[in-house]
């Protein structure tokens, strides 16, 4: 963002740089956030991390230890196959036998780092590819489009029967729901005002941090039950992150009533009173109907 402005026409009070100027500033940030026009919004983008949140961190912390599994029954049982749910109930019986075993004889197969490091390299490729299509595609293909791959592949998990078919499956999960948590921060900051982005991003985080801590308390509980409902659970979870994020809003209407021109064609730029925006980060600050003040931004 690149911003050119002349002398602001009005200067913080005494308390500018104290706690209560900040705490002021703050509320009324948030304040802003949950009530209309904005409130739609600010419930949406919460929710779609939440759930974002609710499946990457629910099943991603999971499969490590399916990794593991697969590894230690196919070096007992070369030429068996098992799936996911078999594998998770023979691991319950063989943990109600040896409860009383000393902890320090389980190990973790090697092969579960090579895999992990697989997975985070086809992370980062997914991570890459977006930035490069972020500027080709609508607000709402992409949120769409990753977190419906990321609900099937977490579906698919039900029928594996092989160490490398969750190795395939899990980097397809995981690279998906990455970038769909990626990209639905990014379309965070583009459909709220400048004045609280920062604040909105840091409340649907928090919501995602919450659904996080709320994946792993209930995901346990689940095992215990069921191998199924946990499973098919987080992938519908997931996918109903992606059905709601085609209903991702347009940026607020007054981005749009600007005039338009361009530094280059490269950075289109919108021009308008510096008063505007100001007026919106400190309501009470005294203006002067003829200030000249003006804001130049990159969209």
């Amino acid at each position: 963002m690149m911003v050119q402005y002349l002398k602001a026409p009005c200067s913080t009070s005494s308390d500018g740089s104290g706690l209560l100027f900040l705490l002021k500033a703050m509320w009324r940030q948030i304040k802003q956030l949950f009530v209309p026009p904005l409130l739609a919004r600010t419930l949406l983008c919460s929710a779609l991390l939440f759930t974002n949140m609710f499946g990457y961190f629910g099943l991603g912390l999971w499969l490590p230890e399916i990794f593991n599994r697969f590894e230690a029954f196919y070096s007992s049982h070369p030429n068996e196959t098992v799936s996911v749910c078999e594998l998770t109930n023979m691991s319950k019986k063989q943990a109600e036998i040896s409860k009383l075993s000393d902890c320090s004889a389980r190990s973790v197969d090697e092969r579960v780092f090579i895999n992990t490091m697989i997975i985070g390299a086809v992370c980062l490729l997914g991570n890459i590819t977006s930035g490069l299509l972020a500027g080709h595609l609508q607000r709402n293909t992409m949120p769409v489009a990753t977190m419906l791959l990321a609900g099937v592949s977490a579906a698919t998990i039900y029928f594996l029967r092989s160490s490398l078919q969750n190795l395939i499956i899990s980097c397809i999960f995981l690279s998906a729901i990455s970038t769909g948590n990626f990209v639905l921060t990014s379309v965070v900051v583009d459909i709220f005002p400048t004045s609280i982005r920062a604040m909105a991003v840091c409340t649907a985080i928090l919501a995602g941090r919450v659904g996080a801590i709320v994946s792993n308390l209930l995901l346990g509980h689940l095992l215990d039950i069921s191998c199924e409902v946990p499973i098919f659970l987080l992938g519908f979870t997931v996918m109903y992150v992606s059905a709601s994020s085609g209903h991702l809003a347009h940026p607020l209407p007054f981005l749009s009533i600007f005039p338009k021109f361009s530094l280059n064609h490269a950075f289109p730029v919108r021009s308008f009173n510096f008063h505007v925006l100001l007026s919106l980060v400190h309501p009470s600050c005294p203006w002067s109907s003829n200030s000249s003040s003006t804001l130049l931004f990159v969209l």
